[in-house]
């Protein structure tokens, strides 16, 4: 499990990687100390299972951000608030705007890692299910089949990267890009790219091109 872990405060960051490591030292954390930073973290690391986001950053305001951060991570992905704040109405607006949960900073350490334990388990499941699409594609006729073309957009995919970058990377058209990315999206039964970029992290390596083919 990958968890992003968003808090300007390098001492809480270091304090909640100490309890989160200390119960699961298999976590792979990934932290940033803006809400931009944040954002930009989800394009690096398109395998990010939960985000733990403080409410308050320098920078880009909490109420811009959260629907940022909710747009560019699958919907299955949980965004949980870490807040010194007890306003209701700050409770209330998170949730609005795209946070799956709210968790008070003043809360007892075993009070709030069991909090997100129940949510990590969330998580998790929604990545089972992500591999169990391709499972599922690959199981019902053989891995799927790209050109050589599509998988180098599929790598750039994987990689969090837009249309314009691989377009730009691969001397390509925009338009001819996105026909590229559909035909990925299609192979990997995938919903959408993020999804497919957590299936490609994954599961790349049993996704084939034809020999014959170049284009």
């Amino acid at each position: 499990m990958r968890i992003l872990i968003a808090d300007d405060h390098e001492l809480f960051r270091e304090a909640l990687r100490y309890v989160l490591v200390q119960h699961q030292p298999s976590y792979a954390l990934v932290e940033a100390a803006t809400m931009e930073g944040a954002i930009d973290a989800t394009a690096r690391h398109p395998d990010i299972g939960l985000v733990l986001l403080d409410l308050s950053m320098p920078g880009m305001g909490w109420r811009e951000g959260i629907p940022l951060l909710r747009a560019a991570l699958p919907p299955s992905v949980p965004v949980v608030i870490l807040s010194a704040s007890d306003s209701d109405e700050d409770r209330t607006q998170s949730l609005t705007l795209g946070a799956d949960a709210f968790v008070s900073k003043a809360s007892s350490a075993a009070a709030m890692l069991r909090d997100i334990q129940a949510l990590i388990g969330d998580a998790a499941e929604a990545q089972a299910d992500a591999s169990a699409r391709l499972a599922d594609t690959v199981g019902g006729g053989g891995p799927p089949t790209l050109t050589r073309r599509q998988r180098d957009v599929m790598r750039l995919l994987g990689q969090g990267r837009s249309n314009r970058d691989i377009a730009v990377a691969l001397n390509l058209a925009e338009g001819t890009v996105k026909l590229h990315v559909t035909a990925v999206l299609k192979a990997l039964n995938a919903a959408n790219r993020t999804q497919a970029a957590m299936m490609i992290a994954a599961h790349g390596d049993q996704i084939v091109y034809p020999k014959a083919s170049a284009d």
